[in-house]
């Protein structure tokens, strides 16, 4: 039970504030792209910058979507604080992108945000991590080749979560 008094009712104020403003953000109703973005709309895109080696694809084939980019275990703060301190040799970094397979039904990925987070590892059923901006874009068309073709068992997740 929440305290009534004034300092708690402004903090559960800000709270709520916060909470709906996330939710609206992750609604995709905020979304800065609009209907342009591939995130909250089922929409194919490709972005590749080769002087800076920055790149995403996202490419959606019925109930999956398959995405290339930066592999987000590099925003680990953990992973960030390691670096920083030298704890990574060359031969353990973490590889700088991934190519993942996606489980989104007839939704988009921006869907899965309002999943659990036990749901939403369930919706990962391919991850393939690698380093090699020259084959950047041959990972998406591989990963995308083989959900086709059947040659990627997209048929549980690969985080180990019963389906």
């Amino acid at each position: 039970m929440t305290d009534k008094t004034p300092e708690n009712e402004s903090v559960n104020e800000a709270e709520e504030i916060l909470k709906a403003e996330l939710a609206r953000l992750q609604s995709g109703e905020a979304c800065v792209e609009g209907d342009e973005c591939p995130i909250h709309h089922r929409l194919d895109f490709e972005e590749l910058n080769s002087h800076i080696e920055y790149g995403r694809i996202v490419t959606y084939d019925g109930d999956y979507v398959v995405i290339t980019g930066d592999n987000p275990e590099l925003d680990s703060p953990t992973v960030v604080l390691g670096l920083i301190f030298g704890l990574y040799s060359k031969e353990n970094v973490p590889d700088k992108f991934e190519t993942c397979i996606l489980r989104v039904g007839t939704g988009s990925v921006g869907d899965l945000y309002k999943l659990t987070a036990a749901d939403r590892d369930k919706a990962v059923r391919y991850i393939h991590t690698h380093s090699d901006w020259s084959g950047f874009k041959d990972q998406h068309e591989y990963a995308l080749m083989g959900l086709r073709e059947g040659l990627i068992d997209v048929s549980k997740s690969v985080l180990g979560k019963e389906e």
